[in-house]
């Protein structure tokens, strides 16, 4: 029996899937690095919360509101059916979640310093909140386009890149981060998140090129 899903990948031309893949792999990699420069539990945005005056109980706030918020993906679904454009609405939020995470380094800078923390939380949580909305639409799109008989292959090389790239990413990002002497780390976590950023939004855009199977 054909199932809607198979249905939906037969529209997509050989070109198209082909492109479409290739767009998640290159996303996957782009997001290696914006991971390991913004990402909750890495070294240097728990240096930045600690910067603001964060403590160990604080940091497993951050923790554990990121997986309080992975509840949302319960309420995509319902979300996704009144959404017209799921292409545009996935990348949209996805822009959100990147421009909300980056945007954090400028706490200091536009924030009451007794204001800093509940600020760090509040951003990071709607940055988390976009994630996670978007989360199980991404992957139904990756579904509808990955052919059954390649999923195997095409996973590991999605995750071999992105494990690569994280990698070399982190190992970079701290080097450089070192490089600041202590009394100029902040100039270090504007750029790191700044690039973290950058990158995270380029993953996004790259998925411009990938069809989308309705």
């Amino acid at each position: 029996m054909t199932t809607n899903q198979d249905r939906r990948k037969a529209d997509l031309t050989r070109v198209a899937r082909a492109r479409g893949l290739r767009s998640f792999v290159i996303a996957s990699g782009l997001w290696g690095v914006w991971g390991q420069s913004v990402g909750i539990g890495t070294a240097v945005f728990t240096g930045f919360a600690l910067s603001l005056g964060a403590d160990a109980a604080y940091i497993a706030l951050l923790t554990s509101v990121a997986y309080v918020l992975a509840t949302i993906q319960l309420v995509s679904p319902l979300l996704g059916q009144h959404v017209h454009s799921k292409k545009r609405f996935i990348l949209w939020l996805g822009f959100g979640e990147c421009l909300f995470r980056g945007s954090v380094v400028l706490i200091p800078l536009l924030i009451l310093s007794n204001a800093h923390l509940p600020a760090l939380l509040l951003i990071t949580a709607l940055s988390l909140a976009c994630s996670q909305l978007i989360s199980p639409l991404f992957n139904t799109w990756i579904a509808n386009t990955v052919p059954t008989t390649i999923r195997a292959r095409f996973t590991s090389q999605q995750t071999t890149v992105s494990t690569v790239v994280s990698v070399i990413a982190g190992f970079l990002i701290g080097w450089f981060h070192d490089l600041f002497p202590e009394h100029s780390k902040y100039e270090g976590f504007v750029v790191v998140f700044g690039v973290g950023a950058l990158f995270g939004m380029l993953g996004y855009l790259t998925l411009l090129r990938a069809p989308f199977a309705h």
